[in-house]
């Protein structure tokens, strides 16, 4: 008989301490994918599902994914019609070690478009890699507005104009400059902003600075800054989910307009 005293079994993890732990293991991903027509890096969906599903096999986790609502239409196109697909996505977390333990359930929203057949795997793929994203709270490498030496030289671009201007009116130009007015938004009220097509299933979202900068972080998760415009671009999919989170959980307002050259 060995005189090695027995180890004390560990306590179980509950599942919702593995998630937990899970997020708090899955770091940023990279965005690896390329969008050579919109000339931008995204984050692939393979990557955040790879991420996601080591974390949590490494803890005996199992999801299950179901679709619990999908609706097909047609929208105009260049040529024709696109098939779109609505989908909502429900996904389900399962205890391995504890079968008796309730799954945690989250949801998710996406929509995809083709010309052919592919509409409703591009709307569940934008649902899983949105969804997961959400739940796990994972980051991509880098803020785009993180700018900050672009940010200085425009200020000091501005600063040199406006000395100019104020030497051509015969002012002094090494009094301080005034700043300028602050734009007033209504103290009560949904926020809003508008959106508008610009082709291939893309979408920009705009309007007033204020209300841009408030929610960067929702605009940023869904689509991508144009420039350094306060513009952000869409896939129609991500406007779907983005629509969703803004509007009827937030409360807010999107006012869908026509193409610029309609």
């Amino acid at each position: 008989m060995s005189d090695q005293p027995a180890t004390p079994e560990q306590p179980k993890k509950h599942l919702i301490m593995k998630l937990a732990d899970a997020v708090a293991e899955i770091d940023n991903v990279e965005k690896r994918g390329r969008n050579d027509f919109q000339k931008y890096n995204y984050v692939k969906a393979a990557d955040v599902a790879w991420i996601v599903r080591k974390a949590l096999s490494d803890r005996n986790i199992y999801m299950v994914s179901d679709c619990v609502n999908i609706r097909n239409y047609e929208i105009p196109a260049k040529e024709g019609v696109m098939q779109a697909v609505d989908v909502t996505m429900q996904f389900s977390f399962f205890d391995g070690d504890e079968p008796s333990t309730p799954p945690i359930v989250l949801h998710s929203y996406g929509t995809g478009t083709d010309k052919g057949d592919k509409a409703v795997y591009k709307a569940q793929t934008g649902a899983l890699k949105y969804g997961l994203r959400h739940a796990f709270l994972i980051p991509d490498e880098s803020d785009p507005e993180a700018d900050t030496s672009v940010d200085k030289a425009v200020a000091a671009q501005n600063v040199a104009k406006a000395k100019i201007e104020a030497g051509r009116q015969g002012k002094d130009v090494n009094a301080p400059l005034e700043a300028p007015k602050a734009q007033e938004m209504p103290s009560e009220g949904p926020s809003q902003l508008v959106c508008y097509p610009i082709g291939d299933g893309w979408y920009e979202v705009t309007g007033d600075s204020e209300v841009m900068e408030a929610n960067k972080g929702l605009l940023l998760l869904y689509g991508k800054r144009k420039g350094r415009e306060k513009i952000v671009q869409m896939e129609s999919g991500q406007l779907d989910t983005f629509r969703h989170e803004f509007c009827e959980v937030r409360g807010n307002l999107l006012t869908a307009l026509k193409a610029k050259n309609a």
